[in-house]
């Protein structure tokens, strides 16, 4: 068993004070994402990204069953209960997450117009170093830029419009503040439940 290496994920998991949820890859899920050895403080960390504060079963947060995690990882066997949290199996390695710039080159379809100005103004960078202890990007649709009219955009794409596209795009990034529908996660504080 790959974690009974790690003392600390071990006494985690073992603990009834720590309730979490427990994503844990099929043989399959491992034998593809670990062809040979890696470091262990590889493993180390990809043990901890299959870990998450708090208890979540699917019918709370993944309604669907059609839920796609890392963009590769489906849920196969769900809501596992435990003494300290909840297991769901998945059928892919969970990685860490990319920077925000390569999520959005990865997430383009539909947001090129957004992606265009990051790049063109160097937000992509800051956005970045930002959101790496955690945060949250609203992402503006080509749609919705469309919906500014040619004039707008024009402007916001020349010379002399970049400072304001910078602080369009820059008002769309909360830093150290992750976001979802019904969970906040605070600077340095536990989830907030908001359902």
């Amino acid at each position: 068993m790959i974690i009974s290496g790690f003392d600390e994920v071990v006494s985690f998991l073992n603990s009834t004070e720590a309730n979490c949820t427990l994503f844990v890859p099929t043989n399959k899920a491992f034998e593809k994402a670990l062809p040979e050895e890696p470091p262990m403080e590889q493993i180390r960390q990809w043990v901890w990204h299959h870990i998450s504060p708090g208890v979540d079963p699917c019918e709370d947060q993944l309604p669907s069953w059609d839920v796609t995690l890392n963009f590769v990882a489906h849920i196969t066997n769900s809501n596992i209960h435990a003494t300290n949290g909840i297991i769901h199996v998945v059928d892919d390695m969970l990685s860490a997450p990319s920077p925000a710039s390569d999520t959005l080159d990865y997430l383009s379809l539909g947001i090129s117009t957004f992606n265009l100005g990051l790049n063109k103004t160097g937000v992509t960078n800051a956005s970045d170093g930002i959101l790496s202890s955690g945060g949250t990007l609203f992402a503006p649709t080509d749609s919705e830029f469309a919906n500014l009219g040619f004039a707008a955009n024009a402007l916001l794409f020349s010379g002399h419009g970049e400072k304001y596209i910078e602080a369009l795009l820059e008002y769309h990034i909360v830093a150290n503040q992750t976001l979802f529908t019904n969970i906040y996660y605070a600077p340095g504080k536990e989830a907030e439940d908001r359902s």
